[in-house]
């Protein structure tokens, strides 16, 4: 498999995936925010999304940055 740089800034700056990225992140804080304080198995199956959507950018930011050297 081979790194797409154009493919990636591409995503990066769409509007579509901006957007979309930027309602998970708020729609995972407000659940968050949201549950108890008790509830411990929620609270970390949020935290595993919100990692997994920022590996997901970390990941395309690396191979944007990989295309730079």
């Amino acid at each position: 498999m081979t790194d797409d740089p154009i493919g990636a800034i591409e995503l990066m700056k769409s509007a579509a995936f901006k957007k979309a990225v930027s309602q998970v992140e708020a729609d995972i804080m407000s659940e968050w925010k949201h549950s108890r304080v008790t509830a411990h198995v929620k609270r970390e199956k949020l935290w595993m999304q919100l990692t997994a959507l920022e590996a997901v950018k970390a990941k395309l930011q690396s191979i944007i940055d990989s295309a730079k050297l």
